[in-house]
């Protein structure tokens, strides 16, 4: 069975020596009062984990794959609708500055697919989307980035019981045309047989007066694949080893499908928040 996974990072750059000052991200980040809705999404079909490093959370469907076709044993239509509030440390907020997808599509000719994610807090939601045309039959990897000066903060909390209230994830799967005979099918697998899709995340501590940088880079691959990543630091040098690190770690489940994926090859540039 295909699951569906999305998974979002926050760019830390904490050691061990690490104060409490020099932090970049908070000691605590937890997903409280998860709720679903969908077919995508049923009950007991849906799980949350945030990883011990606190740079991610992972949300994982089950079910996750539209098809069409004479053999099809699913639906041409996917969707889930998630929401549940964020807890961290007081007085820190963050943003979600990249998304990275990875999957499988497969579309004879006249089939077309849509893949679409919406996510953020409630009413400030931002929009993923990937359109494929048939006949095509590939492995993909594709990213969306925002630029730090265009993010949405989640909003400083003086509590760390205050949570950031209903973040949305809306995802959509969908095939459309071909005739009755014509097959399709989209999904986003992952080199464990998960749906993935990655969401990068700034941290900053309210107040906080001194600089801060993040690195954003690039690194495009055939057929238009890419893959965007975050780093922060306190100095430009920081934050820029911070995001190639993570180009190299995001390069490893996805060089079949990128082709050349070394981060000698990313494309970056460095801004001050």
């Amino acid at each position: 069975m295909k699951r569906f996974a999305i998974i979002i990072f926050s760019l830390l750059t904490l050691s061990p020596l690490a104060t409490a000052q020099e932090a970049m991200a908070p000691s605590a980040f937890r997903i409280k009062d998860i709720k679903s809705s969908g077919d995508a999404c049923r009950a007991g079909r849906v799980s949350v984990n945030v990883s011990e490093d606190r740079e991610a959370f992972t949300v994982s469907f089950a079910d996750f794959v539209a098809e069409k076709g004479p053999n099809a044993t699913g639906e041409r239509r996917r969707a889930c609708r998630l929401v549940f509030d964020t807890e961290q440390d007081a007085n820190w907020e963050y943003a979600v500055l990249s998304v990275n997808m990875r999957g499988f599509v497969q579309l004879e000719a006249g089939v077309t697919g849509r893949q679409e994610t919406q996510f953020g807090t409630r009413g400030v939601e931002t929009d993923n989307v990937r359109e494929f045309v048939g006949p095509i039959e590939e492995d993909y990897v594709t990213s969306q980035s925002t630029n730090i000066s265009s993010v949405r903060w989640s909003g400083c909390k003086a509590n760390a019981a205050d949570r950031v209230r209903d973040f949305v994830v809306k995802a959509t799967a969908v095939l459309r045309g071909g005739g009755a005979k014509a097959s399709g099918l989209l999904t986003v697998d992952t080199i464990d047989g998960q749906l993935e899709q990655v969401y990068e995340l700034v941290w900053r501590r309210c107040g906080d007066k001194g600089p801060k940088f993040v690195a954003s880079c690039q690194l495009t691959g055939n057929k238009g694949n890419t893959i965007s990543v975050k780093g922060m630091g306190r100095n430009a040098d920081a934050a820029k080893a911070k995001a190639l690190a993570r180009v190299a770690q995001r390069c490893v489940p996805v060089k079949g499908r990128m082709g050349k994926c070394d981060q000698s090859l990313a494309q970056c540039s460095v801004s001050t928040f």
